[in-house]
């Protein structure tokens, strides 16, 4: 049995199909090692094109850092952000038109020692 209504149109953007990327793609993921037993990771989360996600974490395990801050830009905002307990991971909706987050982390680890990465940018197509 199949139930159908005139006019419905179901539209799940996760469920349409787009063009393949090209050779030209920005960079969409980045890592970073950060005293040689951890890393920043970063990825763009974006279902398609319009507003999407920068999402940044450590790979720290659990009680391994005191703290981690991030600081950063997308286009005209800023921001700071930080996080005491594990997972360590930020997540940042980044509005259309921007396609570029850029951000540094610093923190502290477990046995005191202070980490700071450089600059780090994610992209997305337009």
């Amino acid at each position: 049995m199949v139930l159908a209504v005139d006019g419905l149109r179901i539209d799940i953007p996760a469920h349409r199909v787009f063009r393949e990327p090209g050779s030209a793609q920005k960079r969409g993921t980045a890592k970073v090692a950060v005293a040689g037993d951890m890393e920043v990771r970063a990825a763009a989360i974006q279902i398609e094109p319009g507003p999407w996600d920068a999402y940044i974490w450590s790979t720290a395990g659990s009680r391994g850092l005191r703290r981690i801050s991030l600081n950063w830009t997308a286009g005209d905002q800023r921001g700071t952000l930080s996080d005491e307990d594990y997972p360590y991971e930020f997540s940042v909706p980044v509005p259309e038109p921007v396609t570029q987050f850029s951000f540094t982390t610093n923190g502290i680890k477990a046995d005191g020692a202070r980490f700071e990465t450089d600059v780090i940018t994610i992209e997305v197509n337009p």
